[in-house]
């Protein structure tokens, strides 16, 4: 949390840092433990620098519209907040940017729309995602039961119509990759494999 300096307006340094170590942290591991790709620490900066960079924007735009002592600045900040915190869709995307939940990473062309995004707590057969993802190991969720032969990953069968067959969760609770129909083992470890040696 110190690393960030910024205004503490709308509580998003302590927001930053955790994510800044859940995602940084995992990689680390990988690394030292000698099972990361060469990019995986290169993609800390890529993932991260952009989130901190829109805290930035948007905590400095909030001090100014928060603070400002003039009559038009009080009216304009009444208006502008009274409006943003009615329309439903803008209050969600709020609460969704300053709880962190909402940030997205990157992903390729072609990728599902998942993929960088966080992945829901779904219930898989009794037990929630993100109490297998306590593990601190890539999580697969598949639609159907397949053979994938990894220790270093946990599997779990869950059908769930509103997501992908199968979605690989990162150990910081992204989705790393996702596919809407059932792939095939080869499919499979070429996933993991992209991600995991």
């Amino acid at each position: 949390d110190a690393a960030h300096i910024h205004p503490p307006t709308g509580a998003q340094g302590m927001n930053t840092g955790i994510g800044d170590a859940m995602n940084l942290g995992w990689k680390l591991a990988a690394a030292v433990n000698g099972s990361a790709p060469p990019a995986l620490l290169d993609s800390y900066e890529a993932e991260r620098h952009p989130v901190g960079a829109a805290v930035l924007r948007t905590t400095d735009a909030f001090n100014q519209v928060v603070l400002g002592r003039s009559r038009v600045q009080r009216i304009v900040r009444n208006i502008v907040i009274g409006t943003l915190t009615r329309v439903p869709r803008t209050r969600r995307l709020m609460r969704e940017f300053l709880s962190g939940i909402g940030i997205a990473y990157a992903h390729r062309r072609g990728d599902n729309p998942l993929v960088g995004r966080r992945m829901p707590d779904i219930d898989c057969n009794g037990t929630r995602v993100y109490e297998l993802l306590r593990e601190g190991k890539f999580v697969l969720v598949t639609a159907a039961p397949v053979e994938i032969g990894r220790s270093d990953i946990v599997h779990v069968v869950g059908r769930h119509p509103e997501l992908p067959d199968a979605v690989l969760v990162r150990p910081d609770s992204y989705v790393a990759w996702a596919d809407d129909r059932m792939p095939s083992a080869a499919e499979l470890v070429a996933a993991m494999d992209n991600w995991l040696h």
